[in-house]
Protein backbone atom coordinates (compact mmCIF):
# COMPACT_ATOMS: atom_id res chain seq x y z
CA UNK A 1 0.00 0.00 0.00
CA UNK A 2 3.02 2.00 1.04
CA UNK A 3 4.69 1.76 -2.58
CA UNK A 4 1.32 2.64 -4.44
CA UNK A 5 0.76 6.06 -2.24
CA UNK A 6 4.70 6.52 -3.31
CA UNK A 7 3.99 5.93 -7.22
CA UNK A 8 0.92 8.03 -6.87
CA UNK A 9 2.90 10.73 -5.27
CA UNK A 10 5.92 10.69 -7.93
CA UNK A 11 3.72 10.62 -11.32
CA UNK A 12 5.64 12.76 -13.63
CA UNK A 13 3.08 14.38 -15.91
CA UNK A 14 3.93 13.72 -19.58
CA UNK A 15 5.63 16.81 -21.44
CA UNK A 16 2.61 18.44 -23.81
CA UNK A 17 3.38 18.92 -27.27
CA UNK A 18 3.56 22.23 -29.05
CA UNK A 19 1.02 20.90 -31.73
CA UNK A 20 -1.40 19.76 -29.20
CA UNK A 21 -4.14 22.04 -28.09
CA UNK A 22 -6.10 21.16 -24.80
CA UNK A 23 -8.89 21.89 -24.03
CA UNK A 24 -10.38 22.37 -20.37
CA UNK A 25 -13.90 22.61 -19.42
CA UNK A 26 -14.27 24.53 -16.78
CA UNK A 27 -18.25 24.45 -15.17
CA UNK A 28 -19.02 27.04 -12.65
CA UNK A 29 -21.89 26.68 -10.49
CA UNK A 30 -23.23 29.95 -9.07
CA UNK A 31 -24.05 30.04 -5.62
CA UNK A 32 -27.92 31.06 -5.14
CA UNK A 33 -28.68 34.28 -5.45
CA UNK A 34 -29.54 35.84 -1.75
CA UNK A 35 -32.64 38.47 -1.94
CA UNK A 36 -33.18 40.57 0.50
CA UNK A 37 -36.20 38.72 1.69
CA UNK A 38 -34.22 35.36 1.90
CA UNK A 39 -31.44 37.15 3.80
CA UNK A 40 -33.33 39.20 6.15
CA UNK A 41 -37.19 37.53 7.10
CA UNK A 42 -40.14 36.36 5.09
CA UNK A 43 -42.91 37.33 7.11
CA UNK A 44 -44.32 40.02 9.20
CA UNK A 45 -44.33 37.52 11.90
CA UNK A 46 -40.76 36.84 12.58
CA UNK A 47 -41.31 33.22 12.96
CA UNK A 48 -40.09 31.98 9.40
CA UNK A 49 -43.89 31.45 7.43
CA UNK A 50 -43.09 29.83 4.01
CA UNK A 51 -44.32 32.61 2.08
CA UNK A 52 -45.59 36.08 2.88
CA UNK A 53 -49.32 35.36 2.32
CA UNK A 54 -49.34 32.23 4.47
CA UNK A 55 -48.60 34.97 7.59
CA UNK A 56 -51.02 35.58 9.83
CA UNK A 57 -50.05 38.98 10.95
CA UNK A 58 -49.51 39.86 7.56
CA UNK A 59 -53.16 39.70 6.83
CA UNK A 60 -54.02 41.62 9.70
CA UNK A 61 -51.81 44.80 7.90
CA UNK A 62 -54.01 47.60 6.10
CA UNK A 63 -53.65 47.48 2.35
CA UNK A 64 -51.25 50.57 2.79
CA UNK A 65 -48.86 48.79 5.87
CA UNK A 66 -48.69 45.64 3.44
CA UNK A 67 -47.75 47.41 0.42
CA UNK A 68 -44.92 49.49 2.85
CA UNK A 69 -44.11 45.74 3.91
CA UNK A 70 -43.88 43.90 0.10
CA UNK A 71 -41.49 46.85 -0.49
CA UNK A 72 -38.79 46.27 2.44
CA UNK A 73 -38.39 43.16 1.78
CA UNK A 74 -38.47 43.43 -1.56
CA UNK A 75 -40.49 40.49 -2.94
CA UNK A 76 -42.47 40.32 -5.97
CA UNK A 77 -46.19 42.12 -5.67
CA UNK A 78 -47.69 39.84 -7.64
CA UNK A 79 -46.86 36.49 -6.13
CA UNK A 80 -45.66 37.87 -3.16
CA UNK A 81 -42.61 35.46 -3.05
CA UNK A 82 -38.76 36.34 -3.47
CA UNK A 83 -37.25 35.98 -6.75
CA UNK A 84 -35.22 37.55 -9.89
CA UNK A 85 -36.45 38.68 -13.32
CA UNK A 86 -40.29 38.72 -14.55
CA UNK A 87 -43.30 37.10 -12.58
CA UNK A 88 -44.89 33.61 -14.08
CA UNK A 89 -47.46 35.28 -12.14
CA UNK A 90 -49.88 36.60 -15.07
CA UNK A 91 -53.63 37.03 -13.66
CA UNK A 92 -54.49 40.45 -12.93
CA UNK A 93 -55.83 41.41 -9.49
CA UNK A 94 -59.09 40.91 -10.62
CA UNK A 95 -60.98 42.24 -7.27
CA UNK A 96 -63.79 45.00 -8.26
CA UNK A 97 -62.75 44.87 -11.87
CA UNK A 98 -58.77 46.20 -11.29
CA UNK A 99 -56.74 44.79 -13.78
CA UNK A 100 -52.79 45.77 -12.65
CA UNK A 101 -50.65 43.11 -11.94
CA UNK A 102 -50.64 42.65 -8.03
CA UNK A 103 -51.85 40.24 -5.63
CA UNK A 104 -55.16 40.50 -4.38
CA UNK A 105 -54.25 41.00 -0.79
CA UNK A 106 -52.38 44.28 -2.32
CA UNK A 107 -55.71 45.42 -4.07
CA UNK A 108 -57.18 49.03 -2.66
CA UNK A 109 -60.98 49.49 -2.38
CA UNK A 110 -60.78 52.76 -1.79
CA UNK A 111 -58.70 53.78 -5.12
CA UNK A 112 -60.24 53.56 -8.18
CA UNK A 113 -60.01 50.29 -10.51
CA UNK A 114 -57.04 50.09 -13.08
CA UNK A 115 -58.84 49.13 -16.75
CA UNK A 116 -56.50 48.96 -19.18
CA UNK A 117 -57.73 50.07 -23.03
CA UNK A 118 -58.24 47.83 -25.50
CA UNK A 119 -56.89 48.70 -28.87
CA UNK A 120 -59.92 49.66 -30.33
CA UNK A 121 -60.97 52.19 -28.03
CA UNK A 122 -57.70 54.03 -28.21
CA UNK A 123 -57.69 57.39 -29.61
CA UNK A 124 -55.77 57.98 -32.78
Amino acid sequence: MRTTKNALLHVINPIPRMNERRHVGVHITPEPLQTPATTVERCVCGEGCDTLSACWDYWQLNVSERWNHVRRLGVCKACLKPHRGSCRETKPCSRNGCEARHHKSLHDDRAAPIRRLSPSSKRK
